[in-house]
């Protein structure tokens, strides 16, 4: 029952966890659904039971069918010896012997199932009952060939002879069951771990789904009230001057009129369509991450200061040239800093601003904190720091915001890069 890139750039090294090979962590790590968390509802009471029985089922076959052989052959090679040379014993019936191991079977699997082997916790509880019913095995083994007539006088050697290779049987018949159900546990473990991990792909598919109808949408909405609006006021001013300027001088009013129109259209240009643009995607964000964010904070006021960290390891980590960052890694790492900026101006009026980026192990982590006056919780979850959250969940990393001690907020995440994990 025993169990992409060709190298990374330097950083700190991840500490790989020890790997779980003995016998005692892979039990524990199949323990029964039952005994590490109590079922909430009908529908974990229902898998519960079925596990228990499942357990229960898998040990007590494959312990009684490596006993029940055990005691077969023992009785039929006892048999055929003392035939061939103690002719003094060849008058105790094959069946004689075959009952006296039959029933140490019998009570092998009863003692598994009154101690609820299948139930123990840990390793330890398990090697202990199942000693205990391999002891009671050999008991009634001996017991059962006195009644039995196999042996009428027991002297000595014969009798711990009988009880060893009895109590070995129910020994090595018991780990043999409890080997059957661990495997059936690994099995079971592994099904509903591929079945969860279908259901997280299928819910990512419809979340990303979603996050791409809610952009499109914000684009469609932009394009329709701002841009579009502008351009009606510009083109209607066009057409009104256009009716007045044939045949004559433009006077200094219609001048300034068209000076006018033309800031419009370089309002329209610099704001409405470059801010849909910078919907769907940043500036400069085929180059890096750091150059994305250096854009970003460039569309920050002039009286707040402005603080930009970036770790050695991230600077080589987001060499556009080594491929380590995939395009949509720096596409959700810049969306965390734009959910931070955004948060930290509409509500907190900070006075500074900190972004940093960093990276621990196989994560690129970004922060961004201010000095203001912190955010209310319930604002927060309503806002796109929640849709944030989730998409980070979805590709195993996890956002955190929490108030300063200082004053403000700070909104951290942890980013796991794909090709930096083995």
């Amino acid at each position: 029952m025993t169990s992409g890139p060709s190298s990374p750039p330097p950083a700190s090294p991840r500490q790989a966890a020890p790997r779980q090979s003995t016998m005692a962590a892979r039990f524990a790590a199949h323990v029964p659904a039952p005994d590490a968390r109590r079922p909430t509802t009908a529908r974990e009471s229902e898998e519960w039971a079925a596990d228990v029985r499942r357990d229960r089922r898998t040990l007590l076959r494959a312990s009684a069918v490596i006993a029940g052989l055990y005691g077969l052959g023992a009785s039929v090679q006892a048999a055929y010896i003392y035939a061939q040379y103690l002719p003094e014993w060849d008058a105790v019936p094959v069946m004689a012997r075959i009952t006296g191991n039959a029933l140490a079977v019998v009570v092998l699997a009863l003692g598994q199932l009154l101690l609820r082997v299948h139930r123990a916790p840990t390793l330890g509880a398990v090697a202990i009952r199942c000693l205990i019913a391999s002891v009671a095995c050999s008991l009634v083994r001996v017991a059962s060939q006195t009644v039995t007539g196999v042996y009428q006088h027991w002297d000595a050697s014969t009798l711990r002879a009988e009880l060893i290779s009895g109590f070995v049987a129910g020994v090595i018949a018991s780990l043999v069951g409890v080997r059957a159900m661990v495997l059936v546990r690994e099995i079971r473990v592994g099904a509903r771990e591929s079945a969860r991990r279908a259901v997280d792909v299928e819910h990512a598919v419809h979340a990303l789904q979603q996050e791409e109808v809610r952009v499109r949408r914000a684009v469609a909405e932009g394009l329709h009230s701002s841009l579009q609006q502008r351009l009606v006021v510009i083109v209607a001013g066009l057409d009104a001057f256009l009716r007045d300027a044939p045949g004559r001088t433009l006077t200094e009013h219609e001048l300034e009129a068209l000076r006018a129109v033309r800031d419009d259209i370089d309002v329209v240009r610099e704001q409405d369509v470059r801010e849909m643009s910078r919907l769907l995607y940043p500036d400069q964000l085929e180059i890096g991450v750091t150059p994305a964010v250096r854009q970003l904070l460039r569309r920050v006021p002039t009286s707040i200061a402005v603080r930009f960290v970036v770790s050695p390891g991230v600077r080589e980590l987001d060499d556009p040239t080594a491929g380590w960052l995939s395009e949509p890694e720096r596409l959700l790492a810049v969306r965390v800093v734009e959910e931070g900026l955004s948060n930290a101006l509409r509500h907190a009026n900070p006075t500074s601003l900190e972004v940093g980026l960093d990276r621990q192990g196989d994560q690129l982590v970004v922060r961004v904190q201010d000095d203001g006056a912190g955010l209310d919780p319930t604002v927060v979850h309503a806002s796109g720091t929640a849709r944030l959250t989730q998409r980070l969940e979805l590709v195993g990393g996890r956002l955190e915001l929490t108030s300063r001690p200082e004053g403000g907020a700070r909104l951290e995440a942890w980013l796991p890069v794909a090709s930096l994990r083995g």
